[in-house]
């Protein structure tokens, strides 16, 4: 007779699910997961459902409920915590700065050139101009050129 299997837990999305999963076999705890597909298929009946649930077997039951509530819980609006655990020092990133050739001035927009075009090639080759930039215009010089 197959054992009786009770819900540990319940995840909104199934990849949460799969993470507890793997914390539990870690620790050798035979793990089913239950409405996983159905729910991948349309996350709109996970609430319907109750989730996708964790199952173990009953006589596993203490062991794994003791597992799933000792995991650490880290705030990711919480940039020092996050930091801290990632070992990064914070701070801003550089940005990328495109220059005018022409002026030399940073002050520029994209410009659209060929709309109907790139849609009618899009559409008969299925492929559409993504090895092509947009070209660039410089608000200072007016000067049109292809970022490098």
């Amino acid at each position: 007779m197959p054992p009786q299997l009770v819900t540990v837990a319940s995840f909104n999305m199934p990849h949460q699910a799969h993470l507890a999963k793997s914390r539990l076999e870690a620790a050798e705890i035979p793990v089913f997961i239950r409405d996983e597909h159905l729910i991948s298929i349309n996350n709109l009946y996970s609430p319907a459902l109750g989730g996708v649930k964790v199952q173990v077997p009953a006589t596993h039951l203490k062991e794994a409920q003791e597992i799933l509530n000792s995991a650490p819980v880290i705030e990711l609006s919480d940039e020092e915590a996050l930091s801290a655990t990632l070992q990064e020092e914070p701070g801003p990133r550089p940005a990328i700065s495109i220059e005018c050739p022409q002026c030399g001035s940073e002050g520029f927009a994209e410009e659209l050139i060929y709309p109907v075009e790139r849609f009618i090639n899009g559409l008969l080759l299925g492929l559409p101009y993504l090895w092509i930039g947009r070209p660039l215009h410089c608000r200072a010089c007016r000067h049109t050129f292809r970022a490098q």
